[in-house]
C-alpha cells in the first residue's frame, strides 16, 4: 500500500477523532485541566483508530516500512498547535469578560428569576454585572433577597433605565404579564438595550431544550437528542458496523472456539444464551451471550447475583472478564445494539422499572449498548436499591441528551481499562 493511501487514511482518522465541534461561547467555562484532558483523549483515540484501520486495510506487511516516528512528530506538533490556539482563545475570552461586563437587571423575583441569578449571573467566569431586580409582589413572597437586590417596583423600571446604563433586561415574570412585557420590550429595542425573555414553562423542564422554527411557528423540543441528527446517526452506525465487522472477522472466531471447548468440558449445554431484551423505541430483540449459567427456569426474570449458584465454573470466569458479552457484537452488526449506549434489560425489568422511575422509557430512544456510561460509573450488574436504579436511569438519560463521538470513545477506553483491572461488580 502506497504512502499516499496511508496519508489519506491518517487525515481521515484525524478528522474523525480530533476535529469535533467545540462551542466557542462556552470557552470561558472550560478549565485548563479539562481542556488538556480532552486533547490527550483525542490523541489516544486517533492513534488507536489509525492503527486499527492501517492493519485492517493495509496489513502489517504494507506498513512496516512506513515512517511512524515522523507521523507521530507531525501529529504531536499539530495537536500542540491546535491546543495552544484553543487555550489562547480561552484566555482572550476571560480577559474580555473581565473588562467588558454587561449590566443586567431582572424583571421578577420568583423561582425563575432565582434560577437565572444562581445559574448564570452569579457565576464567577461570566461577563455579567447583576444590578438588581424589579417586582410588585410583597417582599415576603420574593424568592430573591430584597435586601440585596430589590431596586423597586415594575413601574420604577423605566426611570431606572433612563438614569443608569443597562445593557441587558432579563424578563422572568410569570404568565399573565403580557402588557408590561410588551411595553418593556419595545422600550428596550428603542434604546438599544437587549431584551431576553425567560419562558414561564421552564419550571416544568429539568433539562436542556431545543428551539426550532417551522413555517414561522416556534417549536420547542423539550429534550435534546444529538444522536437524531443525520451526522450523528451516520457516524455512530458506521463506527459500530466497522468495529463489529472487524472483531467478528478476526478475534471472535478463535475466542468462540476456546470458550466453546471450555463450556462443553465444564457443563453440558448450548454454547450461546439468548434472551429477549428491550431495544430502541421499546422494541424487543434477541440478545446473545456466551452461556455462563446452568439451564434454569428463572433465566428471564432473575438477574445474576453475587455467589449465584446458577453460575458454572467457566461462567464465573466469563462474567468476571466480560467475555460472555462478546457475542453481542453480532447484535451490533445486525443493528439491534450499539457499542455504547444504555445497557439492554430483560423485558420483565423494563416493565417493572417504567412504573416507578420517572422518564425511564426515554433511555430507549437510542440503541442499547454493549457498554455504557452507567456501567463505567459504578452502576453495572445487580441494582436493587430504588434510589440507585433511579440514579442509573438518570445517567443513561444524560448520555442520550449529551452524546458525542468523544464521549463514546471515552467510555470505550474506560471500559477496556476496567476489564483489564477487573470490576468487583462483575459477577
Amino acid at each position: 500500500m502506497s504512502d499516499s493511501v496511508l496519508i489519506v487514511l491518517l487525515n481521515l482518522c484525524f478528522l474523525i477523532t480530533f476535529l469535533q465541534p467545540r462551542q466557542r461561547s462556552n470557552f470561558q467555562r472550560d478549565k485548563f485541566k479539562r481542556l488538556f484532558k480532552k486533547f490527550l483523549l483525542s490523541g489516544f483515540a486517533f492513534f488507536c483508530l489509525f492503527s486499527l484501520c492501517s492493519v485492517f486495510l493495509c496489513g502489517w506487511h504494507a506498513i512496516q516500512d512506513y515512517n511512524f516516528a515522523l507521523t507521530f512528530l507531525l501529529i504531536l506538533i499539530s495537536f500542540s498547535a491546535i491546543f495552544l490556539w484553543d487555550f489562547t482563545i480561552w484566555k482572550i475570552f476571560n480577559f474580555y469578560n473581565r473588562h467588558n461586563a454587561k449590566n443586567v437587571i431582572i424583571l421578577g423575583s420568583g423561582s425563575i428569576a432565582n434560577s437565572v441569578v444562581s445559574n448564570i449571573l452569579n457565576k464567577s467566569d461570566n461577563n455579567y454585572n447583576f444590578l438588581g431586580f424589579f417586582d410588585d409582589r410583597p417582599r415576603e413572597y420574593m424568592v430573591l433577597d430584597p435586601n440585596d437586590y430589590l431596586l423597586g417596583t415594575i413601574d420604577d423600571t423605566f426611570d431606572f433605565l433612563r438614569r443608569n446604563r443597562v445593557d441587558i433586561i432579563i424578563c422572568a415574570l410569570p404568565a399573565g404579564n403580557d402588557a408590561i412585557i410588551v411595553k418593556t420590550m419595545n422600550y428596550a429595542e428603542d434604546n438599544m438595550i437587549r431584551f431576553l425573555l425567560v419562558p414561564d414553562f421552564i419550571r416544568f423542564i429539568a433539562t436542556k431544550v431545543n428551539l426550532s422554527i417551522i413555517n414561522n411557528i416556534p417549536i420547542i423540543q423539550v429534550r435534546p437528542e444529538p444522536m437524531q441528527k443525520l451526522g450523528g446517526i451516520l457516524f455512530k452506525r458506521a463506527f459500530d458496523l466497522f468495529c463489529a465487522s472487524l472483531f467478528l472477522a478476526t478475534a471472535f472466531l478463535p475466542i468462540m472456539l476456546i470458550v466453546a471447548i471450555a463450556i462443553k468440558l465444564d457443563d453440558a449445554g448450548p454454547l450461546f444464551f439468548k434472551q429477549r431484551r428491550t431495544g430502541i423505541n421499546g422494541k424487543s430483540f434477541w440478545c446473545y451471550k456466551f452461556r455462563s449459567m446452568r439451564l434454569n427456569k428463572d433465566a428471564d426474570t432473575r438477574m445474576a447475583t453475587k455467589d449465584d449458584n446458577r453460575l458454572t465454573r467457566v461462567g464465573r470466569i466469563l462474567r468476571k472478564t466480560d467475555i460472555d458479552e462478546l457475542p453481542q457484537f453480532i447484535n451490533v452488526f445486525l443493528g439491534d445494539m450499539s457499542l455504547v449506549g444504555p445497557r439492554p434489560l430483560m423485558e420483565s425489568q423494563t416493565s417493572s422499572n417504567r412504573n416507578f422511575i420517572p422518564r425511564y422509557m426515554q433511555r430507549h430512544f437510542v440503541r442499547p449498548g454493549i457498554t455504557g456510561l452507567s456501567q463505567i460509573s459504578g452502576y453495572r450488574g445487580e441494582v436493587r436499591d430504588p434510589e440507585m436504579l433511579r440514579q442509573r436511569s438518570e445517567i443513561d438519560l444524560w448520555y442520550v441528551e449529551n452524546w458525542s463521538i468523544m464521549l463514546d470513545l471515552s467510555i470505550l477506553v474506560k471500559t477496556v481499562i476496567g476489564a483489564i483491572k477487573g470490576d468487583e461488580r462483575a459477577y
